[in-house]
């Protein structure tokens, strides 16, 4: 136990660590900060401090005593995305310091709903989280997960194929890969229902085990249903077969599939696929020919390893878990030859509607954020109230219905030989559960498509084609299983009337989307679905939403939503999304200073780093850049020459001769080129005329209002403002 006294008779730090722990603790007189080293195959700083308004000391005085690799917990007192002039002064001391802040989802203090507790961390990457038990504080405890070198001992055995003639490079990127990735999504361990924290490996092999054989159980359907006992249509298409795979495609599929060299429940790694020999080429060749033309695959495909992800937190339930199904390696390779042969026959038959951007060749991320965007603008600038529904399918993949699935494709036309294959595919499934080379028991997966299979995604958004067709009244937008809603009270009339009217609108749309979720046996996570509420006029909505059936809980209405990846305000403002950017970047080029290779750096080696794990993280901001206000753009911009003078570590240089010395181009330039190549790229595929429809839209209003021409039943007024 170590203790640092504080500025008052009962503040301090104390700092608790277990007996078999080397430490050592570094003299430090400041109040309230108590820092030790902890040693192992590399010493580790761990520092924790209260920095309370009142302090006696700067953040200054503490960066004597960081070191390379450290961690800084503690109650800053500082909310680094609200505090504004107080979270730029500690930001600026961080970055020139190179330490990232790594903060939880979650708000820490119980009194001001701030988020004031959190780590800043200097060359590694860790996980934290809040403590989600009862409390005697006004704080909400944090708990984090820091990686540390320690050899653990496998039970298991494991393959390790190894490539003799790796090239550096490789060698050199996996290396970076490792060092650089965000820190560990795994579990580290379980919360039972009881409440009691499991540990151990075996037992949370066992733990989930019991809880995914409930999970993947079939669910109880009530018949005549539709998508099973109605009428059939007689097809054209019912002698249509499979197409044969020629040699061909078949080395090409296999090549250009990435060798990784995780295994499958029997130990085989796609990284074998190297090293085939060329006589077993046309044995696969015949094997997929005859899946293909029989419908029967060997069982032993059909077993799944699964290996489970923690969505937020490493501490959890089984239930807030990802399991991702590593199935068989030869299953892989005939799943990608029949996921082509399959989208061919949607393209032709034109099952799937464009409004469903998902896993589809020609339909862009972009492209969708940019749609979605223009509708809530388009509203917005008729004056009315916008509601956003997102709505979260609960385990979108892993709760397809088998039985609906396969009812519901042969009366949208797909032939009898691609249904007998997905049949086969989808039946009789067994899998275990996997963790630290631990295994649990088989168990039966009764429904769902595999996680990690290239075909699962375009099974699901093929079962559920016809989902925007029941959600009447609104413009809906769908990426695979993120489902967003976006509905407006009427025009011309006065505000109060179109919140009316926009309530009687969502209260229709939800009970049209229950329906649905009934109808598909598609259950929905109705406390992560959310509404956000846009308007020209100040003020939140004055009505609450709910489902009609279950609970009385409200669906909450947020003022900024994560969606596409892309943080979105109600407002339309893009201040959130720069913190959450600026916040990645700093976390990387701390990494990214620490980084070595040999025991050396270099100016070289940063920049390459930079190019590699920095720049990807500004790429992402292009789509919606020219959406910024000038001030913004000119802010990031800024912000993106300084992050480059921290990572190569020349802090003096300013702008223009770092652009002069690098022959740098500036974050405009590169966003021009961006947008460039992205509007050459649409002049083909389908989202370029979704895009072209929109502007021609937007083209058509402005003459409109410009007195052009007349539509009746509507007249012009101050309610409608230029939007292009």
């Amino acid at each position: 136990m170590f203790y640092q006294k504080g500025e008052n008779k009962n503040g301090g730090v104390l700092v608790l660590l277990k007996l078999d722990i080397q430490v050592t603790r570094i003299e430090c007189k400041l109040p309230n900060v108590c820092i030790l080293d902890i040693k192992g195959e590399e010493v580790l700083r761990i520092a924790g401090v209260y920095a309370p308004e009142s302090k006696s000391w700067t953040w200054d005085d503490l960066s004597q005593f960081l070191s390379r690799k450290c961690v800084v917990f503690g109650d800053f007192n500082v909310d680094i995305d609200h505090d504004g002039k107080k979270a730029e002064t500690l930001l600026e001391w961080t970055d020139t310091n190179f330490l990232a802040p790594f903060t939880p989802v979650s708000p820490t203090s119980l009194r001001s709903g701030r988020v004031i507790d959190y780590a800043l961390a200097s060359g590694l990457s860790i996980d934290i989280q809040i403590y989600n038990g009862n409390t005697t504080s006004d704080h909400t405890p944090i708990i984090s997960v820091i990686p540390t070198k320690i050899k653990n001992k496998s039970i298991a055995k494991n393959v390790h194929w190894k490539n003799i003639s790796s090239p550096a490079a490789v060698w050199f990127w996996s290396k970076c890969r490792k060092y650089l990735k965000p820190s560990s999504s795994y579990v580290h361990a379980f919360i039972t229902p009881s409440g009691n924290v499991v540990k151990n490996n075996k037992e949370m092999c066992e733990v989930a085990a019991d809880f995914y054989e409930n999970f993947f159980k079939k669910s109880n359907i009530v018949k005549p249903h539709p998508y099973t006992d109605s009428p059939l249509v007689d097809y054209d298409n019912v002698e249509e077969l499979i197409p044969e795979v020629k040699l061909n495609e078949l080395i090409l599929t296999v090549r250009t599939k990435r060798k990784k060299k995780s295994l499958d429940a029997h130990g085989i790694s796609n990284f074998m696929f190297n090293f085939l020999d060329q006589d077993h080429w046309s044995l696969l060749l015949k094997l997929f020919n005859q899946s293909f033309q029989t419908s029967i695959m060997p069982r032993a495909w059909k077993d799944t390893r699964m290996v489970l992800l923690a969505k937020k937190e490493p501490i959890c339930s089984p239930s807030l878990t990802r399991p991702i199904s590593l199935i068989d390696s030869f299953l892989k390779v005939c799943e990608k030859l029949f996921v082509s042969r399959f989208r061919d026959v949607l393209f032709r038959r034109g099952l799937l509607p464009d409004n469903q951007s998902g896993f589809r060749e020609g339909f862009r991320l972009q492209t969708s954020l940019l749609l979605f965007l223009e509708d809530i603008y388009s509203l917005m600038s008729n004056s009315a109230p916008v509601c956003t529904i997102f709505i979260d399918v609960r385990s979108a993949f892993d709760q397809l219905w088998h039985e609906g699935c396969l009812g519901k494709l042969k009366r949208l036309g797909i032939p009898p030989s691609y249904l007998r294959w997905i049949e086969a595919w989808l039946l009789d499934r067994r899998g275990f559960i996997d963790i630290n080379g631990n295994k649990s028991r088989w168990f039966s997966i009764e429904k769902g498509g595999p996680q990690g299979s290239v075909l699962t995604p375009t099974i699901f958004i093929s079962y559920h084609n016809d989902m925007g067709q029941f959600l009447s009244g609104c413009t809906s937008h769908f990426f695979a299983d993120d489902v967003a809603a976006i509905l407006s009270g009427q025009l011309e009339v006065r505000y109060t009337s179109q919140c009316i009217d926009l309530e009687r609108h969502v209260k229709s749309f939800l009970d049209s989307l229950e329906y649905y979720s009934c109808l598909a046996d598609q259950p929905l996570n109705r406390t992560k679905t959310q509404a956000m509420f846009s308007a020209r006029a100040i003020g939140s909505p004055k009505f609450n939403i709910m489902f009609d059936s279950g609970d009385d809980e409200s669906i909450c209405w947020k003022s900024e939503y994560k969606y596409l990846g892309y943080i979105i305000s109600s407002k339309l403002g893009w201040g959130k999304l720069l913190k959450d950017v600026e916040c990645k970047v700093r976390k990387r080029i701390s990494l990214i200073k620490s980084f070595k290779l040999f025991g050396c750096s270099s100016p070289s080696l940063r920049k390459a780093l930079f190019y590699s794990h920095v720049l990807p993280l500004f790429t992402g901001v292009y789509p919606v850049y020219p959406l910024f206000t000038r001030n913004q753009q000119e802010d990031f911009s800024k912000f993106y020459y300084s992050s480059l003078r921290r990572a190569i570590c020349c802090l003096e240089w300013n702008e223009t001769f770092i652009s002069y010395v690098l022959d740098e181009i500036s974050l405009e330039d590169r966003c021009f080129t961006y947008w460039n190549r992205y509007l050459r790229a649409l002049s083909n595929p389908t989202d370029g005329n979704l895009i072209f429809e929109k502007a021609n839209l937007a083209e058509f209003r402005k003459s409109w209002l410009d007195n052009e021409f007349s539509i009746k039943g509507l007249r012009r007024s101050k309610r409608f403002v230029p939007h292009t």
